[in-house]
């Protein structure tokens, strides 16, 4: 087999490399990260690298770059093949940078009664006389029978004996899970994970007290596989190991949070004695190394509903060997175990009212109650949100414009880091969309005035209405423009979180004044002006105190399941009662999409 020598800038990791696959796999074999939000489709242009020395011809049928970017080396790095030794250099990314990742919510309020329970128990040592087995002691103990993780067993003599037979004996569901020295037992902890498309959190707790010790967040690690569940499904159904590769990535980035949430709170990690975790379909299913090629097809079947307990060892996580794992029921479709979580975080089991959730991230998640039934949805609604196929999107990071503003006749753009603008992150783009409509730049169609036909604005205004490749485009800050596709993609989004929970209400039987309450969940839903997001139609024509802010609902649920046993059974009782929708096979559904397509009348309530 043919080899050649890759060596990447500014890093100087160099590697051989099998001749005929692209920079882009080259640079996931070095661990070196690329923005590539389609997965390698060729389709976004943002995995763009320069060639700085060795032949790289360009890809036919590729998204094209400008002529002037070809001639200076730059490549699509998902479409250029490697057929000779090269050195490439990899731009600085949104991702390289700090990203604003939402670990907030909006406050428990179970009781705490957790599954795992403590208990400090001295045992009578053997003598000829007792001569009962350790395990039989322990049940005296403990007051009855009990099962026995079996990585436990055979180490148990000998911590029963260290511990001179006094020790503090950790339970989960009547499973004896640790037998710890009680003179000098480490607190017994539990983690709760919100595992998102695009970001991971983890929360610390000690499951003696309840308190909170430690939160950690990242990037999941599968990014770059693609940056939406599509992707992902498409790269574990196509390439050969891909699926296992999705696992590990996954796996890697919750050891790496497991790691630092233990460090944080300066326990080890055979502390952790009890994992929860929240996340949609296919990263829950992708997580457990469970066969997910069905997600990539009609009718998008799950491989299962109820909650599932796993151990969390055979998981792959770097916790107690013996500690378990709890991953949420999930509904159906694309609709998994992180909507069950937000659910149970808005209380839907206790709302006497119609109301609407609503989960913007990577995907967007919809569930609506109507007084009696529980109907959910999912959306492909996150790619242009989170900057994806926006000419300058990118996420909230360092340069990026997330406000902006009409004032005084004239546009104001608050930019991320104290920076030059780099781009604009989704936020940003709501923004601008709301405030072109209402300045008149931007029509209820989509369109964006041409420089001839803005005469009637404001000398501010006209001046950043220009064309961009022969169609027209708004200038909000430097070089970074709002263009005519942007605007495009926005609305398709858009349309299709609209469509979404209109659908729903119509199947329901409700219009949207009966709502009264709107639960925005998410990171990027807890950062969207709702008066602006409503103008777009975002949010349903609402008034604006019925919408409320829930942060990261999805992990909120899965520290409530954690800390309070019963909390589970709500969520089973919530995945059984909610009926899942398959948008895309209702006709209605694609006549409401074609109709949100254009941004509704504003309100002023």
């Amino acid at each position: 087999m043919t080899e050649h020598r890759i060596t990447f800038q500014p890093s100087g990791r160099a590697l051989n490399v099998p001749a005929g696959i692209t920079i882009l796999e080259a640079a996931l074999r070095a661990g070196i990260p690329v923005e590539a939000p389609c997965g390698g489709g060729g389709t976004c242009g943002k995995c763009r690298v320069r060639v700085a020395s060795g032949a790289a011809p360009v890809a036919p049928g590729a998204c094209k770059l400008p002529e002037a970017e070809l001639a200076a080396g730059w490549r699509l790095a998902c479409a250029t093949v490697i057929n000779g030794p090269l050195t490439v250099e990899i731009p600085a990314t949104p991702r390289a940078q700090s990203t604003q990742i939402l670990t907030t919510d909006a406050g428990l309020s179970a009781t705490f009664a957790p599954c795992v329970e403590t208990r400090d128990v001295m045992l009578p040592p053997p003598t000829l006389a007792d001569d009962r087995a350790d395990t039989a002691r322990l049940a005296e103990a403990l007051g009855g029978p009990f099962e026995i993780a079996p990585g436990l067993l055979p180490g148990l003599p000998a911590r029963l004996r260290a511990a001179n037979w006094r020790v503090r004996a950790v339970l989960d569901g009547g499973r004896l899970l640790d037998a710890l020295p009680l003179d000098a037992a480490p607190p017994v902890l539990g983690v709760a994970f919100d595992l998102g498309t695009t970001t991971v959190v983890g929360t610390l707790f000690n499951l003696q007290t309840g308190e909170p010790l430690a939160v950690a967040s990242s990037l999941n690690g599968q990014i770059s596989h693609g940056d939406d569940v599509v992707s992902r499904i498409r790269h574990a159904r196509e390439h050969a190991g891909g699926a296992q590769q999705l696992r590990d990535a996954a796996v890697k980035t919750l050891n790496e949070l497991l790691h630092s949430l233990t460090a944080q709170a300066d326990a080890p990690a055979t502390a952790v004695c009890h994992v929860t975790l929240a996340g949609n379909t296919a990263m829950q299913q992708l997580f457990l190394g469970l066969d997910s090629r069905a997600l990539g097809e009609v009718p998008f079947a799950p491989v299962f509903d109820k909650a599932l307990e796993r151990s969390a060892l055979h998981a792959g996580l770097a916790a107690n060997p013996c500690a378990r794992l709890h991953v949420f029921p999930q509904v159906g479709g694309f609709v998994g175990g992180d909507t069950v979580a937000c659910m149970l975080a808005a209380g839907f089991d206790a709302l006497a009212a119609p109301a609407l959730l609503i989960d913007i991230g990577t995907n967007g998640e919809i569930a609506l109650f109507n007084g009696r039934e529980i109907f959910c949805a999912s959306t492909a609604a996150g790619p242009a949100f989170e900057g994806a196929r926006i000419s300058r999107g990118m996420r909230a990071a360092s340069g990026a414009i997330d406000q902006v503003a009409l004032r005084g006749g004239d546009i104001a753009c608050h930019i991320l880091g104290n920076a030059a603008a780099a781009g604009l992150c989704g936020t940003a783009l709501i923004d601008a969309a709301a405030e072109l409509l209402r300045a008149g730049v931007l029509e209820d169609t989509g369109r964006l005035l041409e420089p001839d036909e803005a005469a009637h604005l404001p000398d501010a205004l006209r001046g950043r209405v220009v064309m961009e490749n022969n169609a027209p485009a708004f200038r909000l800050e430097g070089s970074v423009l709002l263009t005519q596709q942007d605007v495009r993609e926005l609305q398709l989004a858009t349309a299709a979180i609209r469509a979404g929970f209109e659908t729903l209400l119509k199947i329901a039987g409700l219009e949207a004044d009966a709502l009264r309450d709107v639960f925005l969940a998410g990171a990027f839903g807890n950062l969207i002006r709702p008066a602006n997001a409503r103008r777009i139609g975002l949010l349903p024509q609402v008034p604006l105190d019925r919408i409320r802010f829930i942060g990261n609902a999805s992990s909120l649920g899965a520290k409530t399941a954690l800390l309070n046993h019963a909390a589970r059974g709500r969520a089973e009782c919530l995945r059984a009662a909610a009926r899942h929708v398959e948008l895309g096979s209702l006709p209605d559904f694609q006549d409401a999409f074609v109709n949100a397509m254009l941004f509704p009348e504003e309100k002023t309530a």
